[in-house]
């Protein structure tokens, strides 16, 4: 929702988020680590797919909103 807002109000385009996608993707893992309680890799992946799969959403609903103005 942030990101979708973010690229109504012109802030940020959805060109500059898909051409920073492996950094968000790192970033996600990283706060995925860092949240999770326990240290295993596979409750930290359980976090991060789902945030993964959020952010391609809204960059696939921001390159709509964008080529609709």
């Amino acid at each position: 929702v942030v990101l979708v807002g973010l690229v109504k109000l012109g802030i940020v385009s959805s060109k500059t988020l898909a051409q920073s996608r492996k950094m968000a993707i790192v970033l996600i893992f990283i706060a995925a680590a860092i949240l999770t309680p326990s240290p295993d890799p596979f409750s930290q992946c359980l976090l991060a797919f789902p945030l993964v799969i959020l952010f391609e959403i809204s960059l696939f609903i921001s390159a709509r909103v964008e080529s609709s103005h």
